[in-house]
């Protein structure tokens, strides 16, 4: 009995869906003389696809000029293989990137 309980368990659990990664992006216009810059805020588990909606979220930006990506990443882990596709996408471009820490990270010297 215990056996088939735990059986089912770890069923539903493992056919529980996983969410994307929430990619939220929003322009900085501030004007001449200071250039434009994209900022993300990647939230979430990373899971197959999500590289694939970064590029996409990006391509929507192709006729606006920034020069610099600002990244704030708040991520548990998941895909390797998925995170170096990300990487990827983003080592491609031409802008500089740049990472942000979520502000109530702090940092502690041992």
């Amino acid at each position: 009995m215990l056996l088939r309980l735990l059986i089912t368990s770890l069923f539903f659990l493992t056919a529980a869906p996983v969410a994307a990664m929430d990619i939220l992006a929003k322009l900085d216009t501030p004007g001449a003389p200071h250039p434009n810059r994209l900022h993300l805020k990647m939230i979430g588990e990373i899971i197959k696809g999500d590289a694939r909606q970064l590029k996409e979220g990006l391509e929507t930006y192709d006729g606006i000029q920034f020069r610099e990506i600002a990244i704030y990443l708040d991520s548990p882990g998941g895909s390797l293989l998925e995170a170096l596709k990300i990487a990827e996408i983003l080592r491609s471009r031409e802008e500089l990137i740049r990472t942000d820490l979520p502000p109530e990270t702090s940092l502690r010297l041992m």
